[in-house]
């Protein structure tokens, strides 16, 4: 796939690979071999007849491996990630500490300071939690996105060894198999760091949904525990989210017209600024606004 991508800009480790791709190739060092002579910044120069960005230009493409059908690159374009600059650009959060490195962009975008620990976080479970712990204490970073295994590793392991939360401002979570009881753990062991809980998918970028961890903990113990369902939180800004008839055809929806009454079973679909709209170099199918399968409101 790499080769079919025209990137004007190709982003590797130093040093970087035998294979020279393209024009302008930029290498992000790692902690060995840091050169800041090797870095550079591509951008769009109108004297030289360089068209601006527009929109619709892709700025990164995110693979997915296809557990809900095969696999396939979603684009990521300028209009996604402006959506998610917007939403995030409002708070307080200065630095970030990035476990997934392609979130940092839109950090950097808007200025934070972000750190890359030198870890392997492809599999979580296979995370040196030790060395985590030891570069995120000392990153000073306000805001850490992980998963729950890597916060459920992390908490565990700073039980185990009596050690002190790191000093975070707020901490956050995602995925709909979340427990309140790994919620109410974070809550007390990262103390006073607010703990929060996105929703997003690869198709959308994250937030579509958003839950505080008492909101959470309060509506799993209500409903969760009964058996009736994972509670998300509330549609961010630039969504909307709606529980429709599975039959419904075409990407968009009115969230008055077609969203069904309480207790009627459908399919939660989405849409908004950051939704992409196409699969790469995948015609024969369309981004659909489904979000998960079947659902109840």
């Amino acid at each position: 796939m790499p080769d079919r991508l025209e990137a004007p800009v190709w982003v590797s480790e130093l040093p970087c690979p035998g294979v020279d791709l393209y024009d302008g190739i930029v290498c992000a060092p790692t902690s060995a071999g840091f050169d800041i002579d090797h870095l550079g910044t591509v951008l769009p120069d109108p004297s030289r007849g360089e068209r601006q960005w527009d929109i619709a230009d892709t700025v990164l493409l995110l693979y997915t491996s296809g557990t809900t059908g095969i696999p396939k690159g979603v684009p990521w374009t300028s209009r996604e990630l402006a959506s998610q600059m917007r939403y995030y650009r409002s708070d307080e959060i200065s630095s970030e500490f990035c476990l997934f490195p392609h979130l940092a962009l839109v950090a950097v975008a808007m200025g934070r300071r972000v750190v890359l620990p030198d870890l392997a976080t492809v599999q979580p479970a296979r995370l040196d939690v030790a060395a985590l712990y030891q570069q995120l204490a000392g990153s000073s970073s306000d805001y850490l996105f992980a998963s729950p295994l890597v916060w459920h590793r992390l908490i565990t392991y700073t039980d185990q060894h009596h050690l002190p939360a790191p000093a975070l401002r707020r901490v956050a979570t995602a995925g709909s198999a979340i427990g309140a009881r790994l919620v109410e753990r974070m809550q007390d062991r990262l103390a006073p760091a607010e703990v929060v809980v996105p929703h997003a998918s690869t198709e959308a970028l994250m937030p579509i949904t958003l839950i505080g961890a008492d909101e959470h903990v309060y509506r799993s113990k209500l409903g969760t525990w009964t058996g009736k369902g994972t509670p998300l939180g509330r549609p961010a800004a630039d969504m909307d989210v709606a529980v429709v008839e599975p039959q419904l055809e075409g990407p968009y929806f009115d969230v008055a017209l077609d969203g069904l009454p309480a207790d009627r079973t459908g399919e939660i679909v989405v849409s908004g600024a950051r939704v992409s709209t196409t699969y790469f170099h995948r015609d024969d199918i369309s981004i659909r606004r489904a979000w998960c399968g079947t659902c109840v409101v």
